[in-house]
């Protein structure tokens, strides 16, 4: 898959993250879709990830740290890699999003050290 098209599909996605709709989300996701923070692997599956979402919902909405926007969004092999930036925190996170070739993301990646 061509990384427009890749780019094309994480705009339609960070949308459905900040809509807050489970149902919307889960239809970007491999079933084995995981995140992996700073090596270590936090959800193994698009389920145990999605569990905690309307938990991040409301801690963000209280904090308000929404929504996500991308500030650069860079190609990597697989997928993107994604500067992200929180509602109007000035901090940016990066997360590498990758795909399969069917265009459902397979993981999330983050290294916060």
């Amino acid at each position: 898959m061509d990384h427009s098209r890749m780019v094309e599909l994480w705009h339609q996605y960070i949308a459905a993250f900040n809509s807050h709709s489970l149902l919307c989300l889960k239809e970007f996701y491999d079933p084995h879709c995981s995140i992996v923070l700073n090596g270590e692997v936090l959800a193994r599956d698009r389920d145990s990830m999605m569990v905690n979402y309307p938990d991040i919902w409301a801690k963000m909405v209280n904090e308000k740290r929404t929504p996500v926007k991308a500030v650069e969004i860079r190609p990597i092999e697989h997928g993107l890699s994604v500067d992200l930036q929180e509602g109007s925190d000035p901090k940016q996170t990066t997360v590498k999003y990758l795909y399969n070739d069917k265009g459902l993301q397979i993981a999330h990646i983050l290294d916060m050290k």
